[in-house]
């Protein structure tokens, strides 16, 4: 995978230290494997990478109240989220620190 990467000039953060096997699908079908739905998969980028390189899944039991179809989707400003959410968190925090 790097060496395709690099051949493409796909520039990829590798400091996650992610192992190359794992991917989105081969988790999707471990839960199948194991009778578990795996509802949601939202692949992300780290730091400041331009590729995602990891996914946050979301698992159920088969025909529960949360068991839906499954949807998948590449988030590629998921840092610039999580710098808007800390920044959101840590103004809550002083106001409620204030009163």
């Amino acid at each position: 995978m790097r060496l395709q990467c690099a051949l493409n000039r796909h520039l990829i953060n590798l400091s996650g230290w992610r192992s190359e096997r794992g991917t989105a699908e081969g988790f999707r079908a471990a839960c199948r494997e194991t009778g578990l739905s795996c509802i949601l998969q939202e692949k992300i980028v780290w730091l400041h990478g331009r590729m995602p390189i990891d996914t946050l899944s979301i698992i159920t039991r088969p025909g529960s109240r949360h068991d839906q179809p499954y949807h998948r989707w590449n988030n590629l400003s998921f840092m610039a989220e999580a710098k808007r959410a800390l920044a959101h968190s840590d103004s809550a925090l002083d106001s409620t620190n204030e009163a």
